[in-house]
């Protein structure tokens, strides 16, 4: 399964639509690859095991780079998705 967000962070757990099918992927043991421009520190440790995190401004010198090339940062991703799955 394949989710994302801007952000991710303690909000998103808490009923945002990324968070809810990560959870319901969680309670399924699904395999969850979740694609943000950033995710929280915090929020890293609570993900587990079944989720594989893939953050835009990984590719990028910093946040506002990786904002302004959201286009090149979802081609990216998807090939790193590939080498996932």
């Amino acid at each position: 399964m394949i989710t994302g967000e801007g952000s991710f962070d303690e909000q998103t757990l808490d009923g945002k639509g990324a968070g809810i099918v990560l959870r319901l992927a969680q309670e399924n043991n699904k395999r969850v690859i979740l694609c943000c421009g950033m995710v929280q520190d915090e929020i890293k440790e609570k993900l587990g095991e079944g989720t594989d995190v893939i953050e835009f401004i990984s590719f990028f010198q910093n946040k506002e780079e990786s904002i302004k090339n959201f286009e090149q940062g979802v081609k990216l991703a998807s090939g790193k998705i590939k080498s996932i799955v």
